[in-house]
């Protein structure tokens, strides 16, 4: 009777246990698959956050480089008004970009150094310290690819299937002839 009793103990407890174990095991994934999500968020927050304060420095500083006759393919705006809006822009590309430094991985993170010191080289075209018109257009160019290959990095980083390089490259090379082109010949006869 005692080994009935021993053995009826010792199946409770093994079940017990086995049931302890499984649900510790169940919530502990849980908990994981819950905080990945959490950083996979921020960390997708702090890339669009700093990739919209990149573009709008270069957009500024575009602008601003027309006022200064290096471009003539956008809206100038004046240095008096433009300068203090990319100051304030610049401030908040080194706010986002620390969370990117935080939160980015290596890959990402290096992609983001070379665009920062691109969107610098901009930066002093707008503030008149570079002039050359030539070294403009390469720099701009620059400028568009180095966003590029922020943008793939990030994606990759986020586990976000590839972008099709193709696509972002006909996005960023057009003209109105490109587009204006192709119309033109279904017009004509």
């Amino acid at each position: 009777m005692l080994g009935q009793v021993l053995g009826t103990l010792a199946g409770v407890a093994v079940g017990g246990a086995l049931a302890f174990i499984a649900t510790y095991a169940n919530e502990r994934a849980k908990w994981s698959r819950s905080h990945a999500v959490r950083w996979d968020e921020r960390r997708l927050s702090a890339y669009v956050e700093y990739s919209n304060c990149i573009t709008r420095m270069h957009a500024l500083a575009h602008r601003i480089a027309a006022s200064r006759d290096l471009t003539t393919d956008v809206e100038p705006l004046s240095v008096d008004h433009g300068l203090p809006l990319l100051i304030e822009a610049e401030a908040e590309r080194s706010l986002r970009w620390q969370a990117v430094l935080l939160l980015g991985d290596s890959r990402a993170t290096d992609a983001g150094h070379q665009l920062n010191q691109c969107t610098w080289v901009l930066e002093w075209f707008a503030r008149g310290k570079l002039t050359d018109r030539d070294d403009w257009e390469l720099a701009r160019a620059q400028a568009h690819r180095l966003r590029r290959e922020f943008v793939v990095e990030a994606r990759r980083d986020m586990g976000v299937s590839p972008s099709d390089s193709a696509a972002l490259t006909q996005a960023t090379n057009w003209t109105p002839e490109s587009i204006l082109g192709p119309l033109r010949s279904r017009t004509t006869p």
